[in-house]
């Protein structure tokens, strides 16, 4: 089972053409609440994408780690969708949060460069820059 959030799947702002809205905390807390009412819970991993909304990457944090509570063995692959090619296209503000509440909790990161950059505050310009 996978409980994950995405704002359209494939569509981020980098896009030109860009549908559906960027979700709040409130909206990820009330699927939440839904899925516990419904027992519905316990999964065996958690993906995420594109976030545009810092209180909504704070609540999905805290959703991580009450599912991992029901089942520890829970895997969290984060793809933080922040920028590329030397620019940001979410708030700059979600930084922060991606370093100090979601990098500590996720088992897998699926960044791009210029996303491994600003997680790490590192500059990749070879193969071995990345390790």
């Amino acid at each position: 089972k996978q409980w994950y959030q995405r704002r359209v799947r494939g569509n981020h702002t980098q896009y030109p053409n860009v549908k559906g809205q960027i979700l709040k905390a409130n909206d990820v807390t009330e699927l939440y609440e839904a899925l516990k009412a419904n027992k519905i819970n316990h999964y065996n991993y958690v993906t995420t994408g594109y976030v545009g909304d810092p209180s909504f990457l704070e609540t999905l944090a805290r959703t991580v780690r009450d599912l991992r509570e029901k089942n520890p063995s829970i895997k969290y692959y984060c793809d933080p969708v922040m920028g590329d090619n030397g620019h940001f296209y979410v708030p700059e503000e979600l930084l922060s949060v991606y370093r100090n509440t979601i990098v500590p909790i996720a088992d897998v990161l699926l960044p791009n460069q210029f996303e491994a950059e600003q997680l790490s505050g590192h500059t990749i310009a070879t193969e071995e820059d990345g390790w």
